[in-house]
């Protein structure tokens, strides 16, 4: 556990070297801010939302570059078998 933490703060120091703001915040903290900070949640309901059960590379980019889809978006990331070591602590940014 030690070791995971400490990839973790060297990928953030990492982000924020290339002067990204970068947050950590465990799941089981942003969980239960969804139901008790109201900023989060006016965050949530402010947000449109698009009703797709599945959207292409392609269609996604095109909805950001309009200014239609921002935000989070839920999704399955596949990691080929000989990379799931490497992603093991984080999965890919995309």
């Amino acid at each position: 556990m030690d070791e995971l933490l400490k990839d973790t703060q060297d990928t953030t120091d990492y982000l924020k070297q290339l002067g990204y703001h970068a947050i950590e915040m465990w799941e089981c903290t942003w969980v239960d801010l969804q139901t008790t900070d109201p900023d989060v949640q006016q965050f949530y309901a402010n947000r449109p939302r698009i009703n797709c059960t599945k959207m292409t590379e392609m269609e996604i980019i095109d909805g950001v570059r309009a200014g239609e889809l921002f935000g989070m978006v839920e999704c399955s990331l596949h990691v080929p078998e000989h990379l799931k070591d490497y992603f093991s602590e984080m999965t890919p940014i995309f």
